[in-house]
């Protein structure tokens, strides 16, 4: 039980102080789904799919996480996880136009909690 308690706290303070991270962003395509923090997610949000291994840490959901990509900045909102985004994360459209085209497909982008 003790190292449940010390592992969970650890993984908080880790997730907390944490630097930032890099991967690819690519765009899904929600048209008012509910994803996985409960809530719908709309083309127009700017919101972010975590990969699995982020999404487990700590209680991500509604937390706002600054990506990066040529220069420019944008915050979104965590909404949902990704299943297919190993390493990477996954932007609504709105989001993700801010920094590329759709018809790209996916950049390299850096992000980190706020």
């Amino acid at each position: 039980m003790q190292f449940a308690i010390v592992t969970s706290v650890l993984l908080a303070l880790c997730v907390k102080g944490a630097t930032a991270f890099s991967g690819p962003a690519t765009y899904f395509t929600p048209n008012g789904i509910v994803g996985s923090c409960g809530t719908a997610i709309q083309n127009s949000d700017f919101s972010v799919a975590l990969d699995i291994a982020q999404f487990g840490i700590g209680a991500p959901c509604g937390r706002s996480v600054q990506v990066s990509y040529g220069g420019q900045s944008a915050t979104v909102t965590v909404a949902d996880k990704c299943p297919t985004c190993t390493g990477g994360i996954g932007l609504t459209p709105a989001a993700f136009e801010y920094f590329a085209t759709l018809e790209s497909g996916s950049f390299e982008a850096t992000w980190e909690y706020l």
